[in-house]
């Protein structure tokens, strides 16, 4: 259980000069054609098809001829949705996977397009992290590759509501020597938050497929001004492998995050695990948790000033849907897993405040039956001690997909009641992005 920490790393600030607008692919035409091919393949005869119209049901792709990774989705105010995700796609077939860009696209209520953007640092491979929306600001934090260094940096970016590029926040910041991947984006009223993870790279020594050897990846925590400046920076974890999910802020002013950790050399930890904190307003931890053989997936706070965290348990061999309640010092207070689903992973869970029927928790991730070759959707609603509530049709949960994968990557409850999902959609060879809209049972038919 040694815990790794040092006071801080050097960051160094770039200044973004290059950022490209989205370009209109004319591979987006087959975009229509997919969604009724969707609809047909998620189980809605063409009676039942949501009209374009429909508010409470609809089933959106966004994408063009090559991958599109979703990675957060964020609610607006006038109802409709924000969706980050990273795209391969180019208008020149001979540039297709060369590199990567931010992909960020605004929807009306009906989940219709109303603009998108595109954002490139340098030519080199961009990846998408999260999406968070602070007053009139959205909030982007990004990874991007450095040609000159091949060495990964944080990048944030702020947004207006029509796409536009404000100076809020705009900066990179990177260490020599060290790659950097986001996870989780706070906002704070002087700057930002930001939970991630940073590999210590050795530059003398290449593998064979021409990179180079991580000599140690840890927890990133760290506060930024609003200029980009460091405030103050940790570097925490084992002896292992650590990787940041999730930071939350805390009622005493610190900070509470969520981390995978193989529990490095531990010879009493089994495999992969949770390790949960809550620091200072430095920082600094005060008290930590772990979770031996659960695979966190997401943690929000609950109006009783404790937590709820979703994860996948491999604790029994197989893989289960797992969910936790702790109280304010990470206690847990009970936990419950999910035998129905077949094999399940946990990755996204929202608070749903139920007029006159206490909080409840909608889970969402995908799961794969041991007669599926590929994985579908799922989400599932239970109340404030875990119990399933979606008991009508026998299996306490509502599965959505098609012949193919499909990867949950967020869960939202939406002002009407219902629900919408933010998910990577295989189709064919590539990834889509797919934007599910459900009503308040988790239905897509009447």
């Amino acid at each position: 259980m040694n815990c790794i920490s040092n006071t801080g790393i050097e960051i160094r600030d770039k200044r973004v000069e290059k950022i490209a607008p989205l370009k209109s692919y004319a591979s987006f035409i087959k975009l229509a054609a997919l969604q009724v091919i969707a609809l047909l393949l998620w189980g809605c005869s063409p009676s039942d098809t949501p009209s374009p119209d429909q508010a409470d049901r609809f089933i959106k792709i966004f994408g063009g001829a090559n991958n599109e990774l979703a990675a957060g989705l964020s609610l607006d105010d006038d109802g409709g949705y924000r969706i980050l995700g990273t795209t391969y796609s180019t208008e020149d077939p001979m540039e297709a996977n060369r590199h990567s860009d931010i992909y960020i696209v605004k929807t009306n209520v009906y989940g219709d397009a109303q603009w998108s953007r595109r954002f490139d640092f340098q030519q080199g491979h961009d990846f998408a992290h999260d999406l968070t929306t602070f007053g009139s600001h959205n909030i982007l934090l990004a990874s991007a590759t450095d040609t000159a260094t091949d060495h990964k940096h944080l990048w944030v970016l702020d947004l207006d509501f029509a796409g536009a590029s404000q100076t809020l926040v705009d900066f990179t910041f990177s260490v020599e020597g060290h790659d950097f991947e986001g996870a989780s984006i706070l906002p704070l009223d002087d700057g930002v938050l930001i939970l991630g993870t940073t590999t210590w790279v050795d530059t003398e020594k290449a593998t064979p497929s021409g990179g180079f050897v991580g000599d140690s990846t840890d927890i990133f925590l760290a506060q930024f001004s609003l200029q980009g400046d460091t405030l103050w920076s940790r570097r925490l974890g084992f002896e292992g492998t650590d990787r940041g999910v999730k930071v939350l802020a805390q009622a005493e002013g610190g900070y509470v995050f969520l981390a995978q950790t193989d529990f490095g050399e531990d010879p009493d930890a089994a495999g992969l695990g949770t390790y949960l904190a809550i620091t200072n307003s430095f920082g600094v931890p005060t008290i930590t948790r772990r979770i031996e053989q659960v695979i966190p997936g997401d943690l929000q706070a609950t109006a009783d000033g404790g937590y709820v965290m979703i994860g996948t348990s491999y604790q029994s061999g197989d893989s289960l849907l797992y969910l936790a309640k702790l109280n304010p010092w990470l206690e847990l207070v009970w936990t419950q897993t999910y035998e129905g689903l077949g094999t399940a992973s946990g990755r996204s869970l929202a608070v749903v405040q139920a007029e006159g029927s206490g909080e409840r928790y909608l889970l969402g991730g995908h799961t794969r039956t041991a007669q599926a070759e590929d994985s579908d959707l799922y989400l599932t609603l239970v109340d404030e001690s875990g119990v399933e509530l979606w008991t009508d049709d026998g299996k306490g949960l509502r599965t959505y997909g098609g012949p193919q994968d499909e990867i949950c990557r967020a869960v939202k409850m939406t002002d009407d009641g219902g629900f919408a999902v933010l998910s990577s959609q295989e189709f064919g060879e590539t990834f889509i992005m797919n934007l599910l809209k459900v009503n308040a049972e988790g239905r897509l038919d009447p």
